[in-house]
């Protein structure tokens, strides 16, 4: 994904953010939001220069070479602002809307971007730590991301969890090779592995969001109707109809892309959205429409109560339905995608640590219950059964099917960049 389509993606997500506040806590207050604490950060950042964004993306994926002796001098400068933003990470509550409803049209303070850039400097701060030995405080700053990544998952939209799997991408290499490491002691697995582990699988926030979203979407179509009645051209029997149809096909997509998310099996939806798009299309052929992508904008512009007296109102439904739509089948596979790979991690973790302890590999993974996990980490990619074990000649792999769900025993990659989705998420 290109830096600017991304930035677009982080635009949207902090416009639309909502969630639930829990009253123990006053968001308005830095002791206990660390929202607030993030904003504040944001704010002592110092701009990173667009000639070095590649060459901090760089560190982040291959490790700090060279003296870069630029970066050190930003590091130093935005020492204040990153220290804020460890502060924010260790904060337990986290609500960017500090309370109050979002306008979902809002458009995203700046601050939003340095926060993401100064999470991108935490992770290149622990990659220098890493070449200078400092093997503590580079997994501090690694964990601090994470945490950030969680907090920005749970404010429970589509794109914000999504976001946080985008983060949580910045930090898989950089957390696997540290893992790799020969100089790890028992102690640093562990305290790796517990602090892996602290992260809960967030699956059910999509459930909540799909929710959401749904409501939202009806909330869209009646604000309409609303204005409608403004203009005097309400036909109070056909909007009741309208209304029925639309909320029908919801809880009926809605319900299809809920299955989806719960088997990891996005296909299914896009495939449903295929066939509804298809006999839609047919069922409009009468009335000379094209479904192209600005026609529904047209359609209100054009005659925001004169629709085709001919067109009943379920069509006008479905219409308004297929632009209503939610594109998320490339955020459901991203967040699985990202929990594989960070199942892998907690897995490879409790290996290590095994080995370390009692001198051998595990046989298989089982033998790492109860010790070391109560249940082990699920495959995404594999019905969710545990992840791939398998000792070698020379050492031990672990891998998840990825995204084709084929086993090919670890020996072809998943490259999240090429086109050919093919390969496993491995770890060895």
């Amino acid at each position: 994904m290109s830096e600017k389509r991304f930035v677009a993606l982080l635009i949207i997500a902090f416009a639309i953010l909502f969630t639930s506040s829990c009253a123990f806590f006053n968001p308005i207050n830095e002791d206990t939001n660390a929202a607030l604490v993030y904003i504040r950060a944001g704010s002592m950042f110092t701009e990173l220069p667009k000639s070095l964004k590649n060459k901090v993306n760089d560190i982040i994926d291959n490790g700090w070479t060279g003296n870069n002796e630029e970066l050190k001098e930003i590091l130093s400068k935005n020492q204040d602002a990153i220290k804020e933003f460890k502060k924010a990470t260790k904060l337990t509550y986290c609500d960017f809307r500090l309370g109050k409803p979002v306008e979902k049209t809002q458009t995203a303070p700046e601050h939003k971007f340095k926060e993401f850039y100064l999470a991108k400097l935490v992770i290149i701060e622990g990659r220098l730590y890493e070449k200078q030995n400092k093997l503590n405080s580079a997994l501090d700053d690694y964990l601090s991301v994470l945490r950030y990544s969680h907090h920005v998952g749970t404010q429970n939209t589509i794109v914000c969890i999504s976001f946080a799997t985008r983060i949580q991408k910045l930090l898989y290499i950089p957390l696997a090779q540290y893992i790799d490491r020969e100089k790890l002691s028992i102690k640093d697995y562990r305290f790796l592995l517990n602090n892996l582990l602290s992260f809960r699988n967030r699956r059910s926030d999509f459930e909540i969001v799909f929710e959401e979203q749904k409501e939202y979407m009806n909330e869209l179509l009646r604000g309409f109707g609303e204005d409608i009645k403004k203009t005097g051209e309400y036909d109070e029997s056909f909007f009741q109809k309208l209304y029925k149809e639309y909320d029908r096909l919801n809880d009926e997509y809605y319900g299809y892309l809920a299955t989806a998310f719960e088997e990891n099996r996005p296909e299914m939806y896009e495939e449903k959205i295929k066939q509804f798009r298809n006999k839609l299309e047919k069922e409009i052929e009468p009335f000379n429409l094209d479904l192209k992508f600005d026609f529904i904008t047209e359609f209100i512009g054009i005659k925001p109560g004169g629709f085709p007296p001919e067109m009943p109102p379920s069509l006008v439904g479905k219409i308004f339905f297929l632009y209503g739509i939610p594109k998320v089948c490339f955020h459901i596979t991203r967040y699985h995608v990202s929990l594989g790979k960070f199942n892998i991690l907690k897995t490879a973790v409790a290996v290590r640590l095994y080995e370390l302890e009692n001198g051998k590999l595990p046989d298989s993974l089982q033998d790492l219950i109860p010790n070391y996990f109560s249940k082990l980490p699920e495959d995404p990619f594999n019905d969710f059964k545990p992840m791939k074990y398998e000792k070698r000649a020379k050492g031990w792999v672990v891998y998840s099917f990825g995204p084709d769900r084929q086993d090919n025993h670890g020996t072809i990659k998943y490259n999240e960049k090429s086109k050919d989705k093919t390969g496993d998420i491995v770890f060895s």
